[in-house]
């Protein structure tokens, strides 16, 4: 194994909704992949009104989590909701020693990507642009500490024929990133069924998971980065 990949979101389900078609046909390639997600999404829509949705969301994720064939999930423990600028540091720091201390302990690796949320947080949630601007952070600091790791952070946008223009309907989301702001896109189609099973795991959160299902139809499993390296 040569390539690592971290996941870094701010919810269980942020990972199955977003990003699961690229993870999902990066470990049938060979990646090793680990979930990190910064709080339990206790917050979250409750339809059948969990006495704990914090505990039942994780366990949906852990459910997600074996679908995509992740080597590891990290729950970090910070509240559902209250993200800020206060607590970067902290999550920077724990995404520093947890990923430092396993590129250390393996010489053999030879390429890390990180894949969070664009800087927008996409969809607007502070919650999301909190975990973005932190992975690029810890990005910063990593990469020249292990020069012989080729490092990069893949963040998830939505295009401008995706998202024509401001969404204010819920937070602010801007218009999508233009054609030449894309670096990369990866078509996941022929893994269609394994990102639908990883999507319902999160059955708390159905109604997102529908609405995704319906309103994304054959770009299901479609994703768009823009990335830094």
């Amino acid at each position: 194994m040569s390539k690592l990949l971290y996941a870094i979101f701010a919810h269980p389900d942020d990972e199955a909704f977003g990003v699961s078609p690229t993870l999902i046909k990066e470990r049938h390639e060979g990646a090793e992949i680990h979930l990190i997600t910064l709080t339990a999404g206790e917050a979250g829509v409750n339809p059948d009104e969990l006495s704990d949705l914090g505990t039942a969301r994780l366990e949906e994720w852990h459910q997600s989590a074996q679908i995509i064939g992740a080597a590891s999930t990290t729950h970090l423990g910070y509240r559902d909701g209250r993200l800020c600028n206060a607590d970067i540091d902290s999550i920077v720091e724990q995404l520093v020693s947890q990923i430092s201390h396993h590129l250390r302990s393996d010489s053999s690796l030879t390429a890390l990507d990180f894949i969070t949320f664009d800087v927008t947080g996409l969809s607007g949630h502070i919650d999301h642009i909190v975990a973005s601007h932190a992975t690029v952070l810890a990005y910063h600091q990593l990469a020249p500490q292990f020069p012989a790791v080729h490092m990069r952070v893949r963040m998830l946008c939505a295009t401008k024929q995706q998202q024509p223009a401001t969404n204010a309907d819920w937070r602010y989301a801007p218009i999508g990133r233009e054609p030449e702001q894309i670096d990369e896109i990866i078509d996941a189609s022929e893994y269609r069924d394994e990102v639908v099973q990883c999507m319902r795991a999160h059955h708390s959160q159905r109604k997102d998971c529908e609405s995704h299902l319906k309103n994304r139809g054959d770009t299901l499993c479609v994703n768009h980065y823009f990335v830094i390296e």
